[in-house]
């Protein structure tokens, strides 16, 4: 673990908010671009899209992470090997 100085924090949080201020603002940007005014709140039919559409989005990642877990899980299986025998001894 490093140990950053006060000033390098406080320059990264710093340059975290800016980058979730501009994500915001690219937000706004795509909501109004397709028709949505962001501070208008949504009718019961466009939330529930929303939410059918978010736990779609959510079961894919799911979906995904358990995918490549199992690829993990067979990438660091242990490899037995084919086809060796014990030798014998011979009389």
């Amino acid at each position: 673990m490093t140990n950053k100085t006060p000033e390098e924090i406080m320059r990264e949080a710093e340059a975290l908010i800016r980058q979730t201020e501009q994500s915001l603002a690219a937000t706004d940007e795509l909501l109004r671009s397709t028709g949505t005014n962001p501070e208008q709140p949504l009718d019961a039919k466009q939330k529930a899209e929303a939410e059918a559409m978010f736990r779609q989005d959510m079961e894919a990642v799911e979906r995904e992470v358990a995918e490549e877990a199992a690829r993990l899980r067979f990438s660091n299986a242990p490899v037995k090997p084919a086809g060796t025998r014990k030798m014998r001894n011979l009389i």
